[in-house]
C-alpha cells in the first residue's frame, strides 16, 4: 500500500465528516429510483452438476429495477470511500407497503425479460431495508416469470436459512447474488475502501451461496483511492485469481466519482484520477485465462472526467469493445482494443513504466 494510506490516516473519520455535509433528497417513498431494459447473458446449465467451463452463455434481455429504501446500513454509519448510492435513499420513513408499491409500479414496464435484477443500493436481505415478508412477496411475484433473478447484498446478511427461503420463493428461476468484494486484499479493503469486511468474510458468504446452488456475481472495484495505475491493475488481476473458486460472474466497476464521497474529495483536490480505459482492458485481458467465470464491465460514466477514460479521441472505440467483450466473452474484442492506436496509449504505458521503477 502507498504511504499516504498508512496507519496514521483515519479514512473512516474522513468519510463521516464528508457525509455529514450531505443533505438527503426529499423523495416519495412509493417512487422507485429507476427501471430499464438492457442486454445481458444468461448461463444455462444442463444439470445442477455442470461446471462453469461448459455452461452455455445465451444472449437475453434483462429488466433492472432500483428500489428506494432507507439505504445501506454501512453507508448510514460511515460508508465506503467511493459509494454515493446513499444519495438515492429515502430520507423519511419508508414502509414495506411503500416498497411493494415501488416494485409493482416498476413491473408495469416489465416486458417478459429473461433476467430481472432487483437493486436497492444496499442489501436485499437486510430486514431494516426490506422486511422479510416483502422480500418473499417480491421473489414469489417473479417466480414463473424470469429465468434468473439477481439480487445484491453485503456479506453480513448472507446465511443459509435466508438463502434457502429465497431459493424456494423464486423457483424455478435461478437466483444470483451480487456481492461487492471490490478487492481481495485486506489492506486495500480497510485503508482504501473502508469496506468494513475482510476477504475471509466474502469467502464464507460466497461459499454458502455456491453450496446451495446460488450463482455469485462478484463486484470488483478498479482503482481504489491511494493506488497507482499499475497497482490497480495488479490488484484487480490478483483478486480475480483469489476469488475465482467462489464466483460465477465477475463484474468490474471502474471508479466513477460520485457525489459526497471521499473519492470526490480527493478528485477535487487533484489527488485522484479515475482509471484509464486501457487499464480496464488490460485487466480483462489478463483475468480471462485465470477463471471460468464470466467477465463483464460496463463503465459508469465511461469517457467522462469522473469515469474511466483515456482521451476524447479513443474513448468511444475502447468502450464499445469492452462492452462487446462483456456480451460475447470473445477475447478478440480485447485484442482489438490493444490494436487501437492513440497518443494516450503511449502516455498510459509510460505511466506504468514510471510507477514500476519509482517505487510508488
Amino acid at each position: 500500500m502507498p504511504e499516504c494510506a498508512n496507519e496514521k490516516f483515519d479514512i473512516d473519520s474522513s468519510i463521516r465528516q464528508i457525509r455529514s455535509r450531505m443533505r438527503p433528497k426529499r423523495s416519495s417513498p412509493t417512487q422507485y429510483v429507476a427501471a430499464w431494459s438492457e442486454d445481458d447473458l444468461i448461463q444455462e446449465f444442463a444439470d445442477e452438476k455442470q461446471d462453469l467451463a461448459t455452461a452455455k452463455l445465451v444472449p437475453v434481455k434483462a429488466f433492472v429495477i432500483i428500489l428506494r429504501t432507507r439505504g445501506c446500513f454501512w453507508a448510514l454509519k460511515s460508508g465506503c470511500s467511493m459509494c454515493g448510492y446513499i444519495n438515492d435513499s429515502c430520507s423519511g420513513e419508508i414502509t414495506g407497503d411503500d416498497i411493494m408499491a415501488q416494485f409493482n409500479a416498476a413491473m408495469q414496464r416489465y416486458k417478459d425479460e429473461a433476467i430481472v435484477k432487483i437493486f436497492n443500493s444496499g442489501s436485499f436481505f437486510d430486514t431494516q431495508e426490506i422486511q422479510r415478508e416483502i422480500q418473499q412477496k417480491i421473489l414469489r411475484e417473479l417466480s414463473g416469470k424470469a429465468k434468473k433473478v439477481a439480487l445484491e447484498t453485503r456479506v453480513e446478511f448472507v446465511n443459509e436459512k435466508d438463502l434457502q427461503e429465497a431459493i424456494e420463493a423464486v423457483k424455478p428461476a435461478q437466483l444470483e447474488l451480487g456481492i461487492g468484494l471490490e478487492s481481495a486484499n485486506d489492506a486495500i479493503l480497510e485503508k482504501s475502501i473502508n469496506k468494513h469486511m475482510k476477504f475471509e468474510d466474502f469467502v464464507r458468504a460466497a461459499s454458502t451461496a455456491r453450496r446451495l446452488g446460488v450463482l455469485v456475481k462478484t463486484y470488483m472495484l478498479v482503482k481504489p483511492p491511494f493506488l497507482t495505475e499499475r497497482e490497480a491493475i495488479e490488484d484487480a488481476v490478483e483478486s480475480v485469481r483469489k476469488a475465482s473458486p467462489y464466483t460465477t460472474t465477475f463484474s468490474f466497476n471502474p471508479m466513477n466519482v460520485q457525489n459526497f464521497t471521499f473519492v470526490e474529495h480527493l478528485f477535487h483536490r487533484g489527488e485522484y484520477r479515475p482509471p484509464y480505459l486501457w487499464s480496464v482492458a488490460e485487466i480483462l485481458r489478463r483475468a480471462k485465462p485465470l477463471t471460468n467465470a464470466r467477465l463483464q464491465c460496463d463503465p459508469t460514466g465511461g469517457g467522462s472526467r469522473r469515469g474511466a477514460h483515456n482521451c476524447a479521441k479513443c474513448d468511444d472505440a475502447v468502450l464499445a469493445d469492452i462492452r462487446r467483450f462483456s456480451l460475447t466473452q470473445n477475447a478478440k474484442a480485447l485484442e482489438g482494443i490493444m490494436e487501437i492506436k492513440c497518443e494516450c496509449k503511449e502516455e498510459w504505458k509510460d505511466k506504468l513504466e514510471i510507477e514500476k521503477f519509482s517505487g510508488f
